[in-house]
């Protein structure tokens, strides 16, 4: 794999843990926001390398870490019926439900496919209209529901938003300030 013995250079990892020791000249707190990130800075020690003054935080977790057993049961069995085409990020793949993850619905014959984009799966939706399930779930960060939601209404599919009504407010009132800016550019450029 690329870049992978570059991670185990030891002369290197010195001179990265000098430089932060000339340049951590106060109290930091830096705070890891992805489980798997702490595993990783746990696993391979560099919790202990560091200096005294840089205290880890672990935070709260990202969709995979925090997201509730049977949501994750529900969306696994909805992966696992025939004629659905699942689309999922790949860092849910491997995120255990009660019994299976993404990984073994797929070994079984599930049709689960790794998106890097909302607009990956709404390709993959455009390409398959008799497989597209009409339902957006939304398993994610709360940042990026509005981009999937906007994705989704403009792809024109027959799509239910269950997105909440903060997320469809927050669309339209983004829109609307859009458009305002737009107007304001063009009365400008004109006038």
């Amino acid at each position: 794999m690329k870049y992978l013995q570059e991670f185990r250079d030891p002369e290197l990892a010195r001179n990265i843990l000098s430089e932060i020791r000339s340049v951590t000249t106060r109290p930091w707190a830096i705070m890891e926001v992805c489980g798997g990130q702490t595993h990783s800075i746990i696993r391979h020690g560099i919790d202990q390398l560091l200096p005294d003054n840089i205290e880890l935080i672990h935070g709260p977790g990202c969709p995979v870490c925090v997201t509730p057993l049977d949501m994750i049961d529900k969306a696994l069995a909805i992966a696992a019926m025939p004629n659905v085409i699942f689309c999922s990020f790949g860092d849910m793949l491997r995120v255990p439900g009660s019994e299976k993850d993404l990984f073994r619905i797929k070994s079984e014959g599930g049709d689960v496919r790794t998106v890097y984009s909302p607009l990956d799966a709404l390709k993959i939706a455009r390409e398959n209209p008799s497989r597209f399930r009409e339902r957006a779930r939304r398993l994610g960060f709360k940042r990026t529901r509005l981009f999937v939601y906007r994705k989704c209404r403009q792809s024109r599919l027959p799509v239910k938003l269950r997105f909440g009504r903060s997320v469809a407010r927050r669309a339209d009132v983004h829109d609307r300030r859009r458009r305002q800016a737009a107007q304001i550019s063009d009365d400008f450029q004109h006038g």
